[in-house]
């Protein structure tokens, strides 16, 4: 029971690590303003890609439109606000007359896909900002995606829809009333479908669209389980959140104007948090994948136990012990006290991060002291030279192993690991240069 409880309390210290490097480069990769965004590039697109699947449906539906009649009765039992802008009845004849023409056809779906264009643009640029460090996208591939993605929605949709408007037609035949008559159970219609899948359809259609950008998008292959993860996180909590919006705003709860209004801002509200989310888990999706790396940036970037801000030690207390990292065995080590870490003149392509206890690094000339949070040999692991003291340990000590191409990458992709480690450089060139010339043009 010990051990199970001291895994659990791993696993919710890592999830927890994890949440804040997902809401610090949230943050700072300037999210909240891709999501404003993409907002607008849906709203921008939504006209054009609903005209196409209208065409789409009246291709198919044109010799009988009259069966479109239980689909907006169904979508209007959901939405009944619609019935104020249109009359189901006219819809349907307007579209029993409507004339098709090819040439107009092909205008709408090139004015689609290029009204869409800005919407699949935001969200590309989104993705790109935050896995810019692992991942750069051509731009054909780019336009080859965005072509798939504006005709997967649409024919997806159309499909769907089709699909609903052929059941009903099926279940509304006299062998299968007959049927349901003797067997209500099995009366599918109207428990499932216009009951269920009508109200949830929306929620259905959102998952498997985040599903596959989060799957495709990006470029670093993410595991599908990862992403159908998300995905069903990004739309159960976009679903209540906006359930809780609309609870507090209900527009029914005022006069047709603002009613009007009200509407009208909620919509806006529910696109911007909804892209919130989906960028949010998106950044999740990188932490997820590439969380080790990340995690070992912001050991690095600890600060001292000296420091006294509340952020400080909050940061501290929460990165002090890489859970995920010592429980690989190859990567952490124990050392007893006047135990030799390493030696001077050792090859030891690796810089370490003391977990628990101290260590002196000496050298003829002095040494220095290193504490618990604190990394020792990256200036040798970075430089790729021997080191130039010994290492040993002072009292009961417990470090990590950082390979040296893991921490070497970090510092060329993450400026404050960058701008910390050459600063340590001064003194290490201070001291070489005393002993012999060197030319800086070898390290840099």
């Amino acid at each position: 029971m010990p051990k199970e409880k001291t895994r659990k309390k791993a696993w919710l210290f890592t999830q927890c690590q994890a949440l804040f490097i997902t809401i610090k480069l949230f943050a700072l990769n300037k999210m909240p303003s891709y999501a404003e965004a993409c907002s607008f590039g849906l709203l921008f697109s939504f006209i054009p890609i609903f005209m196409i699947s209208l065409i789409v449906m009246t291709r198919i539906l044109h010799a009988s439109p009259e069966i479109l009649s239980p689909l907006l009765k169904s979508v209007l039992s959901v939405v009944p606000q619609l019935e104020r802008y249109f009359s189901p009845e006219r819809f349907i004849r307007a579209l029993s007359v409507a004339k098709i023409s090819g040439l107009f056809e092909i205008f709408i779906f090139l004015f689609a896909f290029w009204m869409s264009r800005r919407f699949l643009v935001s969200v590309f640029q989104s993705f790109k900002m935050i896995f810019h460090t692992k991942h750069e996208r051509k731009s054909f591939s780019s336009q080859l995606m965005m072509f798939a993605v504006v005709t997967m929605i649409i024919f997806a949709f159309s499909a769907v829809v089709f699909a609903y408007i052929l059941l009903h037609y099926a279940t509304s035949l006299s062998v299968f009333v007959a049927i349901v008559q003797k067997f209500p159970q099995l009366d599918i219609f109207n428990h499932f479908v216009s009951a269920f899948f009508i109200k949830y359809f929306p929620n259905i259609l959102i998952l498997c669209v985040v599903t596959v950008l989060y799957k495709l998008v990006p470029g670093t292959k993410p595991s599908f389980w990862s992403c159908l993860a998300l995905g069903l996180f990004c739309t159960v909590s976009f679903w209540a959140f906006r359930i809780v919006l609309h609870f507090f705003l209900n527009p029914r709860n005022y006069n047709v104007l603002y009613g009007m209004m009200g509407n009208m801002i909620l919509l806006l509200m529910d696109i911007f948090f909804f892209f919130t989310f989906f960028l949010f888990c998106a950044q999740y999706l990188f932490v997820n994948q590439f969380f080790d790396e990340l995690l070992i940036g912001e050991l690095y970037l600890l600060p001292k136990k000296e420091e006294g801000s509340f952020a400080g030690k909050m940061r501290r207390k929460l990165f002090l012990r890489p859970e995920i990292l010592l429980a690989d065995k190859s990567l952490s080590a124990d050392f007893e006290a006047d135990s030799v870490i390493f030696a001077k003149g050792d090859m030891n392509d690796e810089a370490y991060y003391i977990v628990e206890g101290k260590v002196q690094v000496s050298k003829s000339d002095g040494g220095k002291l290193y504490t618990e949070g604190e990394f020792f040999g990256e200036i040798s692991c970075t430089l790729q030279r021997p080191h130039d003291a010994t290492a040993f340990a002072v009292t009961k000590t417990k470090i990590v192993r950082i390979k040296g191409e893991i921490f070497r990458f970090l510092v060329d992709q993450d400026n404050d690991v960058a701008r910390k480690t050459l600063s340590q450089y001064s003194s290490y060139f201070a001291d070489y240069y005393e002993k012999s010339e060197i030319n800086f043009v070898d390290y840099f």
